[in-house]
């Protein structure tokens, strides 16, 4: 999964229409610190811990600290690499946002009219 978005409720209601079996996902990729790409994280991490967890370093202590607490299995990304076939972080990057990933990815925008809804929050202290 790449990214939570900012409010549980709509992640798992997304999830639930996507027809995505929250149990299975295995990995989480964090691209940065804004409240819509992370503001609910948590909300996944207490229905899913069993979960390898990439996060740029940056990141606060707070949430490496809610991680680590959860159990999940979590990585912190500082330099570019691949992370599994086909799908690599840049690592950290200079100026507001850092870390991003790139790839080949299959992502569906939530709004419009594909049934999803927007994500809104943040918990963690930046701006999104």
């Amino acid at each position: 999964m790449f990214d939570t978005g900012g409010d549980g409720s709509t992640l798992l209601y997304n999830m639930r229409e996507l027809g995505v079996n929250l149990q299975e996902v295995d990995m989480v990729v964090l691209s940065h610190i804004h409240g819509d790409h992370v503001g609910e994280f948590t909300s996944f991490l207490q229905l899913n811990s069993d979960v390898t967890v990439y996060l740029p370093i940056s990141f606060s202590q707070r949430l490496k600290d809610e991680v680590r607490l959860s159990g999940a299995e979590f990585r912190e990304v500082d330099e570019a690499r691949e992370l599994f076939e086909g799908a690599f972080t840049t690592g950290e990057l200079d100026g507001g946002d850092k870390g991003t990933v790139a790839g080949n990815t299959d992502s569906t925008r939530a709004g419009g009219d594909n049934g999803l809804r927007p994500s809104r929050n943040n918990q963690y202290g930046s701006e999104g």
